[in-house]
């Protein structure tokens, strides 16, 4: 168990915070630099935020090159829209 360096609170391993400018450890009232007076606090001012970089997802899924898988797909296209049209009486 941890002690906060500003209110001496134990602080626990999952909300204990460590300041990235000077190292100290803190509580969660206290872990950004402007709430306990860090020494580095212009580094922080000056610091850009950090954007959160989305997950890239990709997958594997192979691309029909092959004439007959696209031939097939478009008979199979061309069947369920006459028997589309055919249920619904349009010709």
């Amino acid at each position: 168990m941890v002690a906060c360096e500003i209110c001496g609170a134990d602080v626990t391993g999952g909300s204990a915070f460590t300041c990235t400018y000077c190292g100290g450890t803190f509580c969660p009232a206290h872990r950004l630099p402007f709430n306990h007076a860090c020494p580095n606090i212009e580094e922080w001012k000056h610091s850009k935020p950090q954007k959160k970089k989305a997950p890239v997802v990709t997958r594997n899924v192979p691309v029909p090159d092959d004439k007959k898988i696209i031939i097939a797909g478009g008979v199979i296209a061309l069947v369920l829209i006459i028997l589309a049209l055919w249920f619904f009486r349009v010709f």
